[in-house]
């Protein structure tokens, strides 16, 4: 144990590397609702890649807009791919859409918020310091992959996705590089060695430990289940988990906002699931009723859980309405000219 107020992460003596880049997987499943929702990261202290993985809920990030402050490397160039599904990107500028195969290159995410959509819905994102896996971003751009461009990086997504332990990060990563630049994405060229970043084994164990813990919420995790995990003091374990979000881009701090935006934004997409109830939510992601996850959302200004779902889901009935009108009315001016 390091008995040292400041977090060092070159802790002597210095363990063996384990992997290339850190590598985290966090997925929750709500089977009786056929509902997940998946994360999977990796991450060095100059980029971080994350691919999403949803399965039959809607996650607008709009609904937390108010609720958290905006954590992670938001600064960053970022480029996010839909693969399935489709994704707004609310911006001052206006929303756009993402439909699978289209692509955004933009300067930062500091004022973007995506809304994730589908029975099924992937994505891939990509952030950088400028000067290491690309530039800096003037203007936001669009684009789009051909069909065989996206089935190549859908696979490659896959692939990742479904290994539950993943030690060559970079080499994955670097894959998924030359595939987007073969689709004129303007990133530069490396191989994995230019891409790795060696996980000492304590960040690595630290890793495992988050992913396991903020994957299976049902159990109600507790921050003494980290501390007996890794053996650290309640104090030291704050430190390192602040700055392990910090260096590889997390959208938190410590174990506990950690963990409470883990189980309300769960809480939040599990309930535009079909089917889904306040009673089954709340058992699926920790709470010992309803009243309690009620109460959670209430002190985030959130409505209640029904209410979450109205909102999210009328949003949604609200663009199909939108786009049947303005389908109706370009079908009247070409019958019309």
């Amino acid at each position: 144990m390091v008995a040292s107020a400041a977090v060092a992460w070159s802790l002597a003596p210095e363990p063996s590397p384990v992997a290339d880049v850190v590598a985290s997987r966090r997925v929750s499943r709500a089977p009786r609702l056929g509902a997940a929702l998946e994360s999977v990261a990796l991450a060095s202290s100059r980029f971080r890649l994350d691919v999403v993985r949803h399965r039959n809920v809607v996650c607008d990030e709009r609904l937390f807009a108010h609720a958290f402050e905006r954590r992670g490397r938001v600064d960053r160039p970022n480029l996010i791919v839909v693969l399935e599904g489709r994704a707004r990107l609310d911006r001052p500028e206006g929303a756009q859409w993402l439909e699978p195969g289209g692509l955004a290159l933009l300067p930062d995410r500091r004022a973007c918020l995506v809304r994730r959509e589908g029975s099924r819905f992937t994505s891939l994102a990509l952030e950088w310091d400028p000067g290491t896996l690309g530039g800096a971003v003037a203007d936001p751009r669009r684009g789009r992959l051909t069909g065989g461009e996206l089935a190549r990086l859908r696979a490659t997504v896959e692939d990742l996705a479904d290994t539950p332990l993943v030690h060559d990060g970079a080499t994955r990563l670097a894959a998924m590089l030359a595939l987007l630049r073969t689709a004129g994405v303007p990133l530069e060229a490396h191989r994995a060695p230019q891409l790795a970043e060696p996980t000492p084994v304590h960040v690595a164990l630290l890793s495992r430990a988050l992913d396991q813990l903020l994957s299976d919420l049902a159990t109600q995790p507790m921050v003494v289940d980290l501390e007996q995990a890794l053996g650290v003091s309640p104090r030291h374990l704050q430190r390192l988990v602040a700055a392990y979000h910090e260096r590889y881009g997390f959208d938190a701090d410590g174990w506990r906002d950690a963990l409470h935006r883990r189980r309300l934004q769960v809480a939040a997409a599990l309930m535009t699931a079909p089917g889904a109830r306040a009673d089954l939510v709340a058992s699926t992601v920790g709470y010992g009723s309803p009243a309690a996850l009620c109460r959670a959302f209430a002190e985030v200004q959130l409505p209640s859980p029904t209410g979450v779902r109205a909102a999210v889901l009328g949003a949604t009935r609200d663009e199909i309405r939108v786009r049947r009108a303005r389908r109706f009315t370009g079908r009247a001016a070409e019958r019309s000219s």
